[in-house]
Parts: structure tokens; C-alpha cells; sequence
């Protein structure tokens, strides 16, 4: 299984000759103006060959982005939940659609088999596996879930799929509430802060109570172009990390948590910069 991180929510899974593409964000920006895409994401592989599949997690824009979806082959078949209401829109673009029914395993062939589970908010997650490998992408709902949706979403994932290998978990938010309101005597950098210290520790409870092989921080990758947003670009980003935190809080896990960049690659348990 070879994994490689595109940019902001998109990973690009190969396993066993199949290409499956996550959340696919690009192609301008989204939420009116005010979201970037930073880093640039590397999406040279994603056009080198069409990929056979295209995962979209939900409706928010950052992950079903129909300016970016409109530049992808449409001999892609797209994988989107029997819960969501996406498959008409995904079909306008010209994409056949395969709705999939929550938390039942369909089979990718080749011995590859998905899962998608709702979680919170109108979103899904998605777990691949190979039999040998499991890869679960947690997307950018379960560290802003209510702590019980959060308690039975871990606890199903562990008794039917163990260990994964591999965990990307979101540590953003698409509301900056309440930095989205005027209040006197607020510090927007502070609220910020402490918005994003939240998260984290959120993130690292995720991967703590997983156990994964490796956690990957993502879905987080943008920068705010909106006046009213700029000062927040540092203190969301580079304040403080979530993988700083897990290492600090739990220093004897031996699951190894990394920041990646667009064009890092996980493949037989190693990373690598391509």
C-alpha cells in the first residue's frame, strides 16, 4: 500500500493496482473566497493516469469541489455514502456514482475492500484495506464530534479493524466562531489559540485511544484571505502542532506521528519526500 499526501484533505491510496483518490481540492478556492489552498497541493500523480476511484467524504466544498472535480477523468468512478445527498451533483459533473451503504464492506477487487462510516455533521469516514494493510481516513469530523459520537466511532473502528497502519485525522475547523463575531474586549489571536489548542489535544486523544501505526495530521491546509482572517494564518498553523502535543502528552506510545507536506509518500512503513 503506498499513500500519498496531495494536499489539504486529499490522499491518493495505491493498492494493488488500484489509485484512490480522497476529497479532491484544488482548483480555486472555496467557502466564497476566504479559503486557500497552502501549501500548493502535488498532484502530479493524480494526473499522470486517471484514478479508478474518487472518495467524497461530504458536501463542504474543501471536500466536493466541483471546479476540481470538473478537471479529473471521468472514467473515475466516484465512492460517496447511501447517507449523503451527493450522487445527483456528483452525476451532473459526469461521473458515475457508486453509493455506498454505511459501515457494510464493498469490494474495490483484487482482495481490497472499503468501508464508509458516518460520523458527525453530514460526514464519513473511509477505511481501505488489503487483508495485509489498513488505512483509515478519519476525515475532518470525528476531533469536532461530541465526545459519545467520538467514544462510538474509536471503539467500532478498534474491535473490527485492530491496529491500522496507517490514521489521517483532520485538526482544522470550518468555523472560526467566535472570531466570526465582533465582541468587545476579545483578542481574535488568543481566541484563535486557544480554538486550535483545543483541536489538537483532540487529535492526539484520537491517535492515543487508535493506536495506529503511524498518525498523520491533515485536512487542515489552507490559509484565510478574508481581512478579517489574516492574523488568525500563524496562530492556527504554527502556534502549536497536534503531533507536538500527542508526543508530549504521550510520550510512551510507540505510534509515530508526523507532519507531512503535499508530496510526502508513505509505503512499506517508511516516508519519504518525492
Amino acid at each position: 500500500m503506498r499513500v500519498e499526501f496531495i494536499g489539504h484533505a486529499s490522499i491518493l491510496v495505491e493498492v494493488r493496482g488500484m489509485k484512490i483518490l480522497s476529497d479532491p481540492w484544488w482548483r480555486g478556492p472555496c467557502f466564497g473566497a476566504q479559503w486557500w489552498n497552502y501549501p500548493n497541493p502535488v498532484t502530479d500523480q493524480v494526473y499522470k493516469h486517471p484514478v479508478d476511484f474518487i472518495y467524497i467524504s461530504h458536501g463542504h466544498h474543501d471536500h466536493c469541489h466541483p471546479g476540481t472535480l470538473a478537471t479529473l477523468d471521468r472514467s473515475s468512478k466516484v465512492i460517496v455514502s447511501s447517507t449523503l445527498d451527493l450522487k445527483p451533483v456528483i452525476e451532473d459533473l459526469g461521473f458515475e456514482v457508486i453509493e455506498v451503504h454505511p459501515e457494510q464492506p464493498f469490494d474495490l477487487g483484487n482482495g481490497v475492500k472499503i468501508w464508509l462510516w458516518p460520523t458527525y455533521g453530514g460526514d464519513t469516514l473511509l477505511v481501505i484495506s488489503d487483508g495485509e494493510q489498513t488505512c483509515i481516513n478519519l476525515n475532518d469530523a470525528i476531533h469536532t464530534a461530541p465526545a459519545r459520537i467520538q467514544e462510538r466511532v474509536i471503539e467500532n473502528l478498534k474491535q473490527q479493524f485492530g491496529r491500522p497502519d496507517y490514521i489521517f485525522c483532520g485538526y482544522g475547523t470550518a468555523s472560526h466562531f467566535p472570531n466570526c463575531y465582533f465582541v468587545p474586549g476579545k483578542n481574535p489571536s488568543l481566541t484563535a489559540r486557544r480554538r486550535q489548542q483545543y483541536f489538537n489535544r483532540c487529535w492526539s486523544d484520537i491517535i492515543h485511544r487508535l493506536q495506529p501505526r503511524w498518525g498523520f495530521p491533515f485536512a487542515a491546509s489552507v490559509v484565510f484571505l478574508e481581512d478579517d482572517l489574516l492574523s488568525l494564518n500563524e496562530d492556527i498553523h504554527n502556534y502549536e502542532r497536534p503531533t507536538d502535543v500527542f508526543k508530549n502528552e504521550y510520550p510512551l506510545d510507540d505510534t509515530k506521528v508526523l507532519d507531512i507536506a503535499p508530496g510526502f509518500v508513505i509505503e512499506d512503513q517508511q516516508v519519504i519526500f518525492e
